[in-house]
C-alpha cells in the first residue's frame, strides 16, 4: 500500500470540561507526561467550571494517553472543538 495515507485523522482541537477544583490535578497529570503539548486554562460559563484546551495529534501517543489518564482521573468531560473544513 505504498503511497497511501492510512491517516485519517489529523490533529484535533480539543477542550476539557473540569471542576475548578480538579486544575492541580490535571496540571499534575501535565507535568508527569512531560508537557505533550500546550494547554491553556479558561473560565468557563458555569460557575465552578474551567475548560482545559489543547490541539492533540492522534499519532503522538504519549499526547493521547496523557489525555485519556487525566480526563479519567479527573472526572473531566471532553468536547471537540475542532473547526470543520
Amino acid at each position: 500500500m505504498e503511497g497511501i495515507s492510512l491517516d485519517i485523522f489529523g490533529p484535533q482541537r480539543l477542550a476539557v470540561q473540569l471542576d475548578e477544583a480538579r486544575c492541580v490535578e490535571f496540571l499534575s497529570y501535565w507535568v508527569r507526561y512531560d508537557r505533550p503539548m500546550s494547554i491553556t486554562f479558561q473560565e468557563a460559563n458555569t460557575p465552578g467550571l474551567v475548560a482545559v484546551t489543547f490541539t492533540v495529534n492522534p499519532k503522538d501517543y504519549k499526547a493521547m494517553e496523557f489525555m485519556e489518564r487525566a480526563v479519567s482521573k479527573t472526572g473531566g468531560r471532553v468536547w471537540n472543538i475542532t473547526k470543520q473544513k
